[in-house]
């Protein structure tokens, strides 16, 4: 059930993103790909490695941070997302999508902010075993933006800037339905102190630490390429380039809900002795889904949308072969989340980190898209054989 469920989170943002190129165009698309990417930077930058952390820090319950005191804690952070979004977010968006709307930056702002929360919120419902409510308020947050904009597009209201307002209202009923569920779940106490929260949030902080440096590695191997590339070629080759990449996204689909069950269950029992069913299974599965996604994507992009988008195919027949990658690397690393190890995350995203930057200031300049395609299917690979070789520590030890 969670496997489909995060199979709908994916297809309805996969469907919005093939919907807004077809409606919009590849320029306009570029913009939306343009604001989420900074969007998603900047929640891994300040999450301060929480997003990492947090599942591991509220399943072991020996730790004694309970679900209320982690949500009292971490709006601590929000200030301090808001004030990075409005700075560094609004400079980088208005100079890389070459957009100078009020409306736009606005969407931006309210869209990085309220998202940034709902992620920090999802990952505690995580940590605490609400796999479902966490994934089905996603489900739902995702269907938001798909059914406005077809609605706009249907009464020819539909531009770039309405597009993102219904993307900044999707992050807006993600957090919502998060934070009532985490409401009815968590038990009522008093609200501590500025200074306890305080205290409470840096003892946090300090366990997830490593996984800042593995949010950075992520942010650079998945995201950072279509920054890259705007800065370089324009938000129209970002359009064309995003599009193929969502559909390269598909594959992820198993190792992401597989993993936060991997996560728990390693954690609670201690033990990785499953390590090998889940990676060969996962694997698998993913080689499945990347052959079918192939498939159905060369259709979607060479007919359904063709024009700018005709012959991106190859971008995504290379963005799919480091599926195999991803999937290896989650399922490792996975488990060495679960054993409190978010150091080794931190160092395969360490080498994520600078193979990625290395080959797209190599590869992107004089190939373009296809370049950061290539560039991308390098980093995971380099982050896999680095996760590999880090869980076999863990593997070791019970051997």
């Amino acid at each position: 059930m969670l496997t489909l469920m995060t199979a709908g989170v994916t297809g309805m943002q996969g469907l919005t993103a093939l919907l807004t190129a077809k409606w919009l165009g590849a320029a306009d698309r570029g913009v939306l790909v343009v604001a989420q990417t900074i969007a998603m930077v900047l929640l891994l930058i300040g999450g301060l490695g929480l997003i990492a952390g947090t599942r591991v820090l509220l399943a072991d319950e020996q730790r004694g941070i309970t679900l209320t005191a982690y949500v009292q804690s971490t709006r601590l952070l929000v200030v301090l997302e808001l004030l990075l979004v409005g700075s560094v977010g609004v400079v980088a968006f208005r100079q890389l999508a070459e957009v100078d709307s009020v409306a736009l930056v606005a969407g931006l702002i309210v869209m990085a902010v309220f998202g940034y929360r709902a992620a920090l919120l999802r990952e505690a419902l995580h940590g605490v075993g609400h796999h479902r409510s966490a994934v089905g308020s996603e489900l739902m947050a995702a269907g938001f933006p798909l059914l406005g904009m077809t609605v706009a597009h249907m009464m020819g209201l539909l531009t770039v800037s309405v597009a993102m307002v219904m993307l900044a209202a999707g992050a807006m009923t993600q957090w919502t339905l998060q934070w009532l569920r985490v409401r009815r779940i968590r038990k009522p106490t008093p609200a501590p102190s500025l200074a306890v929260r305080w205290g409470l949030l840096t003892l946090m902080v300090r366990f997830s630490l490593p996984g800042l440096v593995a949010a950075l590695g992520l942010a650079v191997a998945g995201r950072v390429d279509r920054l890259i590339l705007a800065f370089f070629h324009g938000p129209t080759s970002v359009g064309v380039y995003a599009t193929a990449s969502t559909l390269a996204d598909l594959p992820w689909i198993l190792p992401a809900a597989v993993s936060a069950v991997i996560v728990r269950g390693v954690a609670q029992s201690g033990s990785t002795a499953n390590h090998g069913l889940w990676w060969r299974r996962v694997v698998a599965a993913t080689t499945g889904i990347t052959l079918l996604t192939f498939g159905a994507g060369w259709w979607l992009l060479e007919r359904f949308l063709g024009g700018a988008f005709a012959g991106s195919s190859l971008l995504l027949a290379v963005l799919l072969l480091g599926s195999f990658a991803i999937a290896s690397q989650q399922v490792d690393l996975a488990v060495c989340s679960g054993r409190g190890d978010l150091v080794s995350s931190a160092r395969a995203a360490g080498v994520g980190l600078i193979v990625g930057l290395l080959s797209y200031l190599v590869l992107i300049p004089p190939y373009a898209a296809l370049g950061a395609a290539i560039g991308t299917v390098v980093t995971y690979t380099a982050m896999a054989i680095a996760a590999r070789r880090l869980v076999g520590r863990h593997l070791r030890q019970e051997s």
